[in-house]
């Protein structure tokens, strides 16, 4: 496969074709007028002031108010310091209110030791029944005991290891 021919300037015009002309015609200045459409108002210029070279114009300034809210929260003080065990007790609060705690309850070391307890001897015995050790997870005397004021704020813990 061969290349193109060189293209030739110099070659004179070829009959059926006009002569070629150099860059671009000039286009007339206002070869259509604008014309109205009909049923539209006619068009008109906006009014705006014209704006110095190189200044973009300025929103006016936004006063802004700022308001600052600071909340405290405080966790009751408890004053006397009874004996936190498996079953609700009363204590006095620092503002000398007595309140009764509530309990929740919450998986500690007690209740993975006996869920893996029970899963190496099933294991061992069974083969396959170890799975039977989650059920220390459901027993609340094999978990740790937090004491709750009647806010829900944690007063005490009793750990059963």
């Amino acid at each position: 496969m061969s290349a193109p021919p060189p293209y030739a300037t110099d070659q004179p015009p070829q009959q059926g074709y006009p002569p070629p002309q150099q860059g671009y015609p000039a286009q007339p200045a206002a070869a259509y007028p604008p014309q109205q459409q009909p049923g539209y108002p006619p068009q008109q210029q906006a009014a705006y002031p014209p704006q110095q070279q190189g200044y973009a114009e300025q929103p006016p300034p936004v006063q802004q108010q700022t308001i600052n809210t600071t909340v405290v929260t405080t966790q009751p003080q408890v004053v006397s310091q009874p004996h936190f065990g498996a079953y609700p007790v009363v204590v006095t609060l620092a503002n000398g209110q007595q309140v009764q705690t509530r309990l929740s309850y919450r998986s500690g070391v007690m209740t993975w030791l006996v869920c893996a307890g029970i899963f190496l001897v099933l294991c061992f015995f069974t083969g396959f029944l170890g799975v039977i050790g989650i059920v220390a997870f459901c027993i609340d005397d094999l978990k740790d005991v937090y004491h709750l004021d009647p806010a829900g704020n944690v007063v005490g813990v009793y750990k059963r290891i």
